[in-house]
């Protein structure tokens, strides 16, 4: 099994006061000192702006060969069009995620809230992604923030496209866990305080063994969750508790905890 732990975000300001990047490394190499910890980001900032091909270039660089990044879909797609008539928008992405293209894991397709459930719509838009490049070539995680999403239906329309339903640990989202594809994908935005809680070594346990549970019942075991077709062999997990930097160490635990249970 593949793990890829990180954060979401790296090049929050406050790091760089001793919080996670000692004071006098400068900004342009956060990144760099970033993936010798970990081998996995959330990136946080293409929900809002596509990089540039020298912004793109500089992440390929400055990054070992095994990272890889998670990639937010366009704002623009999920919360302006929600999800429809989104084959421009998409075109456009593709461009500037070309170059990318080598150390992109995955994408997540973030809804807002008050989104309510649209069957045909997440159904049109998972066969878009199936059928524009490169989009059909990447997995795709979709997290909801409306509690009627939560349902079998939803999970069938993302088990038939092999997409995956997100798992939100958070005080103030909505969560479920349902393995829907080969994969699993967490965001663990603070279990008390949204962003700004750390998680215990007890919490962290607790969902290292559900990690592993699901892993189990969802693939080898052909549990209920998966329909008996897909064996896990991908495990994401991204902590966005970044206010007093309890995410790194918090993802730091996380994975040992994972290695511990033999997930690697």
């Amino acid at each position: 099994m593949k793990l890829y732990i990180g954060t979401s975000g790296y090049d929050y300001p406050h790091w760089g006061n001793g919080v996670f990047y000692h004071s006098g490394l400068p900004a342009d190499q956060w990144l760099e000192f970033y993936s010798r910890q970990f081998n996995g980001l959330e990136l946080a900032t293409t929900a809002h702006q596509l990089p540039d091909n020298d912004t793109i270039m500089t992440w390929l660089k400055t990054t070992p060969r095994e990272f890889h990044f998670a990639v937010k879909g366009p704002a623009y797609i999920t919360h302006i069009k929600r999800l429809k008539d989104a084959g421009e928008s998409l075109k456009v992405m593709a461009g500037s995620m070309k170059i990318f293209k080598p150390k992109i894991a995955c994408f997540l397709w973030q809804l807002p809230s008050g989104f309510k459930k649209d069957n045909q719509g997440l159904a049109d838009f998972c066969s878009l992604l199936k059928r524009t490049k490169p989009f059909a070539e990447f997995r795709h995680v979709f997290e909801f923030t409306d509690t009627s999403w939560f349902c079998g239906d939803v999970y069938r329309i993302l088990k038939d496209h092999r997409c995956c339903l997100c798992f939100t640990d958070s005080p103030e989202k909505p969560g479920e866990w349902a393995v829907t594809t080969d994969f699993i994908y967490l965001r663990l935005n603070g279990g008390k305080a949204f962003y700004n809680s750390n998680y215990s070594h007890n919490e962290l346990e607790q969902l290292a063994d559900k990690v592993r549970a699901f892993s189990a019942e969802g693939g080898a075991k052909g549990g209920p969750a998966s329909g008996g077709r897909d064996q896990v062999k991908t495990v994401y997990a991204f902590f966005s508790n970044d206010e007093q930097g309890f995410a790194v160490y918090n993802a730091q635990t996380f994975r040992m905890l994972l290695l511990e249970r033999r997930m690697l």
